[in-house]
Parts: structure tokens; sequence; C-alpha cells
């Protein structure tokens, strides 16, 4: 196994600790929970075909690190006797995709959830229970407290 400099940054081990070593050796710093399928997904690689996964190592300091990989076989004369990973930190990319998410969901002064959010929830409601024996009922109630309490004292706000 060789490596550049960039792998070393982005997982902070060292390389002598790595080089040379089998590709398992890596298992190691994966996050328990990914270890098996991203181990079964580098497997797959031996089949002639590209893969790109996600996975998860685990920093020295404790820090998580989300890393897009695209393993792409090495073939000499038909057969695979290699991998070329390509990996990039999603750690920052993945956060804001988070955060926007959760605004799209969720009130920014509250947080509780929206609209939006109330009607994803009730769609995959309504899609599991579909054909099934049970049933889903919806009781909406509109109450615009906040509107009540201003009116009086305010009455053309709302």
């Amino acid at each position: 196994m060789n490596m550049n400099p960039a792998i070393t940054r982005i997982g902070g081990f060292r390389e002598e600790d790595y080089i040379n070593q089998p590709i398992s050796t890596i298992s190691s710093i994966l996050a328990e929970e990914v270890r098996d399928q991203t181990e079964a997904w580098y497997d797959q690689s031996f089949e002639r075909m590209p893969k790109s996964y996600e996975t998860v190592l685990l920093h020295p300091s404790g820090r998580r690190v989300e890393l897009s990989v695209m393993n792409v076989p090495v073939e000499i004369q038909g057969q695979v006797v290699g991998n070329h990973l390509i990996i990039k930190d999603i750690t920052e990319e993945n956060r804001v995709k988070k955060k926007i998410k959760h605004q799209a969901y969720h009130d920014e002064l509250t947080g509780l959830s929206n609209r939006r959010k109330f009607y994803d929830e009730l769609n995959q409601a309504i899609e599991q229970h579909e054909g099934g024996a049970s049933a889903i009922a919806v009781m909406v109630l509109d109450v615009d407290l906040r509107c009540s309490l201003i009116t009086e004292r305010m009455p053309w706000i709302c």
C-alpha cells in the first residue's frame, strides 16, 4: 500500500504505520458501525467495476471524519492486481447539508417542525399504512394563539 500526504492529514495518522501494509490495516481506523460494509464495498472492486461509497474513519483526536471514496480497480493483463482509492473529506459538506435540511423542515425561531415537515411525515405515514390492516387518522386544529393574544392589546397587527 502506498499513499499521498493528503490522506495522512485527513486521517491524522502516520504514513509509516500503513505503508507496505495490507489494506485490512485501514479497517482499524474505520468507525465500527461502517467497518463491515466498507470492507464489502472494497471487496467488490475486485469484480473490475469502480465503486463509489461513503464511510467514516476515526481521527486520533476522536473526531469522526466522513469520507467519500472512489475505489478504482487496477488491472494488469486482464487481472485486478490492486486498487486506487480516491478519497475526499466530506465532513463539513455533510454538516452543512444536515443544517440546510433542518432549516427547511423547522421554524427558525422556535426550532419546531414546520408545515413542510408535517406534510412529509403525513405522506410517509399514509404510504406505510396503505393496504394495511391498521388505520390512520389525522386531526388538524388551527389555533393561532399568538395572534389572539396580540389582538387584545394591538388589534391592528393581525
